[in-house]
């Protein structure tokens, strides 16, 4: 017979005439009783990490979790692609219409154009002689010694 420590301890308990004496598996089955009732007093907090007492699944919530982070991404790379080609196409239209306002004011801007205008539908007439006026020299001597004595006056 072997002698392990379980075995010694029931003879030892019967040798020194221990009042209750204790069979083998009494103890095995008041073991058992204990493991029960630590098992039925289970705490919240327990409970709540209890899914990460497992390997497997906690790599299936991570590699879940990855996957949802790419998924996002994705979605975002996506949408910014969608409002760059938006914007490119907006911005070809604006240059499109700018290209027409720059011809339509040139053409506006045309000095014949203007004249045939006036002519045409304001019922203008051009000049048959330009007149100008030049003063004569003692006009402009006059003119200076006047601003000078103006001048003059002032100091």
């Amino acid at each position: 017979m072997t002698q392990s420590g379980y075995y010694h301890d029931y003879k030892g308990r019967q040798q020194a005439g221990n009042r209750f004496e204790a069979r083998p598996d009494d103890r095995y089955k008041r073991a058992l009783r204990i493991k029960d009732k630590s098992k039925e007093q289970v705490k919240p907090a327990e409970k709540s990490r209890a899914i990460f007492k497992f390997p497997r699944l906690r790599a299936v919530a991570l590699i879940f979790v990855l996957g949802l982070l790419v998924a996002a991404q994705y979605s975002a790379v996506q949408t910014m692609g969608y409002r760059v080609s938006e914007a490119q196409s907006r911005l070809s239209e604006i240059k499109a219409v700018n290209a027409q306002l720059e011809q339509e004011y040139a053409a506006l801007g045309n000095l014949a154009r203007i004249e045939k205008q006036a002519t045409e539908k304001m019922d203008m007439v051009m000049p048959d002689r330009v007149l100008t006026y030049q003063p004569s020299k003692a006009t402009l001597a006059a003119q200076k010694k006047e601003a000078e004595e103006t001048a003059g006056g002032r100091r």
